[in-house]
């Protein structure tokens, strides 16, 4: 029995918002406020908290890091490098 529970479980996969079938995966979650409907099952990578949470946290990540690539890839981005989770870290600038 534990054998055919291994063969048709759903494989684990690590969440990444890149994937555009990993959003619509989220999405389809969201409308039916359930993972019954979904091919895989996602993993927290770091551990810290919950899988909503840490889906939450990558997609609000990709969606920064779209709509403001002019500003982080821009002139005006010269020796910074902005991390959307909340830090700036000044990097040295080349002579």
């Amino acid at each position: 029995m534990s054998n055919t529970l291994i063969l048709k479980s759903r494989p684990l996969v690590s969440f990444d918002a890149n994937n555009k079938e990993h959003r619509r995966y989220y999405r389809d979650f969201l409308d039916a406020n359930s993972w019954g409907t979904c091919p895989v099952r996602f993993i927290v990578e770091d551990q810290k908290g919950d899988l909503i949470s840490y889906i939450n946290d990558q997609m609000l990540e990709y969606y920064m890091r779209r709509e403001f690539a002019d500003m982080v890839h821009g002139p005006s981005s010269a020796g910074v490098s902005v991390d959307f989770r909340g830090s700036e870290e000044s990097q040295p600038q080349e002579a």
